[in-house]
């Protein structure tokens, strides 16, 4: 069975935090007229997910200091509402999350540094649907809000610094987050997972012992470290089908006209019966003209940057970064290999 998806990323957009630092308080966090907050994203004819987080900031000035999060002086509390519609037959999933833009040490060494996204708007823990800190993260890093949800709600998003927190070195750091988000549509069918493994998987068998597989494919990109994995139809405990994956932000595809943000899956290992499709998948990412991309009726090549992505008519398909790459063989053998 063919697994198919539609995948688009929500272009950065709107909750955008920029904190500045300031003399007298911890932070000082001021709005612009262009960081709005709702956004509207159509994945298909009538298919389409939206997020409002409440149009712009209105406070000229909000400071923050170590608090506990239901503090309204110290603490940034948002209201989130996400709307999934779908007019087909097909469910819809939508993922959240904040991008970290700019986050530094010794900021980025604090655990009392803290984000929490929940269903009650009274408080960080009550109906709390994801929470955690900012501990080590780094520019780039992604930190998941939402996964998989199937309808829209009402959420509250709360960043503080924890009341626990002593270290007045923290003093006039600086940080800026970005709400992102994926909408996609799956086929039912059988189990898919991702993998990032050197350890091969190959199709019509189990997956080897020992090779570390995940439930999505961010958590296979965050294991590699690059935007690129593997991704398999588990079918009765086998391997049916295996895929490279790769990902384009929404911040690459600013910066390289005619791109498209979003996950995108070549299909390898069948003697190239899916080429044609893999041709489609690699035009939708990088257009139709000759900028990113060549090729003939045997092979389709595309390189953006240092990335290098192409399938061929023998089943051979393979995403190529700065160090490791990912590809599935014409035989049916998968894997991501550092060089």
């Amino acid at each position: 069975m063919d697994y198919k998806k539609l995948s688009i990323m929500l272009f950065v957009f709107a909750l955008i935090f920029a904190i500045v630092g300031s003399t007298f308080a911890f932070w000082s966090w001021q709005s612009t007229s262009a960081q709005k907050t709702d956004i509207t994203f159509t994945i298909a004819s009538g298919f389409s997910c939206s997020a409002d987080g409440g149009g712009n900031l209105t406070s000229s000035n909000i400071q923050l200091a170590p608090a506990v999060c239901t503090n309204s002086t110290y603490a940034i509390k948002r209201t989130i509402t996400t709307n999934l519609t779908n007019s087909g037959s097909e469910p819809v999933y939508m993922d959240m999350w904040l991008n970290v833009d700019y986050l530094l040490y010794p900021l980025s060494e604090s655990k009392n540094f803290k984000y929490a996204l929940t269903t009650s708007s009274t408080n960080c823990t009550t109906g709390a649907v994801a929470q955690g800190n900012f501990y080590q993260k780094t520019p780039g890093d992604k930190v998941y809000l939402l996964n998989d949800v199937t309808s829209g709600g009402t959420y509250y998003l709360w960043i503080w610094l924890d009341s626990a927190e002593t270290n007045t070195a923290l003093m006039n750091q600086n940080f800026k987050f970005s709400l992102g988000g994926e909408c996609t549509n799956h086929v039912s069918g059988p189990d898919m997972i991702y993998t990032a493994s050197d350890t091969e998987l190959e199709i019509g068998e189990p997956i080897p012992t020992g090779v570390d597989t995940f439930d999505t494919y961010q958590e296979a990109i965050s294991f590699l470290g690059y935007p690129i994995f593997n991704s398999h139809v588990i079918d009765n405990g086998v391997v049916s089908e295996s895929y490279v994956g790769f990902e384009i932000t929404s911040a690459v595809a600013s910066l390289n006209q005619g791109v498209t943000a979003g996950v995108y899956f070549l299909k390898g290992g069948d003697s190239g019966t899916a080429f044609q499709d893999n041709v489609g998948v690699l035009q939708s990412a990088f257009g139709t003209s000759s900028t990113y991309c060549s090729g003939d009726s045997s092979s389709y090549d595309c390189q953006l940057g240092d990335y290098y992505y192409s399938a061929n008519d023998e089943g051979i398909v393979m995403a190529i970064s700065p160090s490791p790459y990912c590809a599935v063989t014409e035989g049916g053998f998968a894997a991501c290999i550092v060089y």
